[in-house]
């Protein structure tokens, strides 16, 4: 079984959802991963540190640049 066959079946798993849209699996070697609904876009997989780094990016950096637009001028 190759890493794509695991990563699909850990996936799979409803263990690795919690609250039905929160990933995580210490298994899959994904950081971004298809919600489980594929149409609707992709999540996080939390097991992975840089899930966190991206979810920092993805949050902070346009705060910041609100935050500056608003108080610059």
């Amino acid at each position: 079984m190759n890493q794509k066959e695991i990563n699909e079946i850990e996936w799979s798993n409803q263990d690795n959802w919690k609250w039905a849209s929160v990933y995580s699996s210490d298994v899959d070697t994904r950081v971004w991963v298809p919600k489980r609904v594929k149409w609707a876009g992709w999540t996080l997989n939390f097991a992975k540190k840089q899930s966190y780094l991206w979810l920092f990016l993805l949050l902070v950096v346009p705060t910041v640049f609100v935050f500056f637009a608003i108080f610059k001028g």
